[in-house]
């Protein structure tokens, strides 16, 4: 009797072990099926882009897309940025025409030049059959054309309310086609840093944001692309009526009338490599600018043509203009 009561516990016990194991085995399967679904990689991305209407639509474009055209500098500075062009998986066209200096040397040797911001080459577009287009907001109008070719995501920055939050939105949707949103972030958060001491040097100055243009001097107001000046550093703009792209068109008397105590200078002449045209500094070394506020106290600050009027909003382009403020910035300590 006890040898088979004896028997019997231990077959019991042997099932109950057997159960476990099972069990084990199956939790443990469960988790790393879990584990593969949470972390498989996705084929695709769903991001908001403007369409040639500029509304926001939803848009499913490739996760990490191989084959890239550019007719933008800021989605080729992002992906420059982020080590996106140094992966020997992806193959890219891009333009070239008036490309800064900073961007060049990212840009194979005899990499064929899809052209300018506006004469790019559709026909060689189409050819490199791409993944993806990034396109500005220069080129919306002729965002259904593009998309025919290939999903197309516009970047097109918005300079009113802030600069700084237009081209941080944009640069963390780009990231997030390629799953680079976390590296993306940790720069844009070494900037805010920059901008929040600007702030400080911005608070309760006046400023007027000039541009120069075919010999021309121009004031420009909130929604211009040097408006991060006062949008987001804070500087008060004597000239915040002025809404058109280019400014309105003003008299050296006309500065010397409002005598900010800042004046901003944009070189579009110097931008856009104008044959023949005098530079923004040698026009405003006059006796009438003299007698500013501003040219006595040094408080005449040139920025980066090219950064600030074709690469703006760009990860890297936005450590240049920060760079162009700090310089102004020191000059006044």
């Amino acid at each position: 009797m006890k040898r088979t009561l004896s028997l019997i516990l231990a077959l019991a016990m042997s099932m109950s072990l057997v159960a476990c194991s099972s069990s084990a085995v199956e939790e443990e399967t469960t988790t790393e099926e879990t584990v593969a679904t949470e972390t498989a990689t996705p084929e695709t991305v769903t991001i908001s882009v403007q369409n040639a209407e500029s509304e926001w639509i939803d848009l499913a474009v490739p996760y990490y897309p191989t084959r890239i055209v550019f007719v933008d500098y800021v989605a080729f500075d992002m992906c420059a940025a982020l080590g996106i062009l140094e992966n020997p998986d992806v193959e890219f066209l891009t333009i070239q025409g008036s490309m800064a200096d900073y961007l060049k040397a990212y840009v194979p040797a005899g990499s064929p030049d899809l052209g300018g911001l506006k004469d790019y080459d559709m026909e060689a577009i189409m050819s490199f059959e791409p993944d993806i287009i990034f396109t500005s907001g220069r080129t919306r109008a002729a965002y259904d054309e593009f998309s025919l070719i290939a999903p197309t995501v516009c970047t097109g920055l918005v300079y009113e309310p802030s600069t700084f939050e237009s081209f941080t939105t944009l640069n963390l949707r780009n990231a997030s086609i390629f799953g680079l949103e976390a590296e993306a972030q940790a720069m844009i958060d070494g900037y805010m840093g920059r901008l929040e001491a600007l702030q400080a040097w911005g608070e309760g100055q006046t400023a007027a944001l000039t541009l120069f243009t075919g010999g021309a001097m121009t004031t420009n107001g909130n929604s211009s692309r040097t408006s991060m000046i006062t949008n987001d550093v804070g500087f008060e703009n004597v000239a915040a009526d002025v809404d058109a792209t280019h400014g309105v068109e003003a008299s050296y008397e006309a500065l010397l009338a409002i005598n900010p105590d800042y004046i901003f200078v944009l070189d579009r002449d110097s931008a856009i490599s104008t044959e023949g045209a005098s530079t923004a500094q040698e026009l405003l070394d006059n006796a009438i600018i003299q007698q500013t506020s501003a040219w006595q106290n040094g408080n005449i600050v040139y920025l980066e043509p090219n950064v600030w009027y074709q690469h703006e909003g760009g990860m890297l382009s936005m450590d240049v203009m920060l760079s162009d403020l700090e310089v102004g910035m020191n000059a006044a300590n």
